[in-house]
């Protein structure tokens, strides 16, 4: 499963959502986007349905709620914010996904 993590500073939530899209259209897989202004954070994570069976989309939201990053789930996406912008998540997500057997 390809997994890509893209931090986007200044992006809006509509670019993310955008962004992911376009790569999941060439590349199905697993998308985390971050975006940062200021200290906010602002993130959009989508999984292809064709992996959606390898990672719970419920957990990977409560495990965001544990750095931080509160958001709401929509059938395999979420999107939301947080007030701390974490420069090592991505690592963190890896982590997770590796932990989860995703990967």
């Amino acid at each position: 499963m390809t997994i890509v993590f893209i931090d986007a500073p200044n992006a809006s939530i509509e670019d993310l959502r955008m962004i992911a899209s376009t790569l999941a259209q060439k590349q199905p897989g697993f998308y985390f986007m971050q975006s940062s202004c200021n200290t906010r954070s602002v993130f959009y994570a989508m999984i292809s349905p064709d992996f959606a069976h390898l990672v719970d989309i419920q957990q990977f939201s409560t495990w965001l709620n544990s750095q931080g990053l509160r958001g709401g789930v929509s059938n395999n996406s979420i999107q939301g914010a947080g007030e701390k912008y974490n420069s090592h998540l991505g690592d963190a997500i890896k982590r997770w996904l590796q932990k989860k057997q995703a990967l």
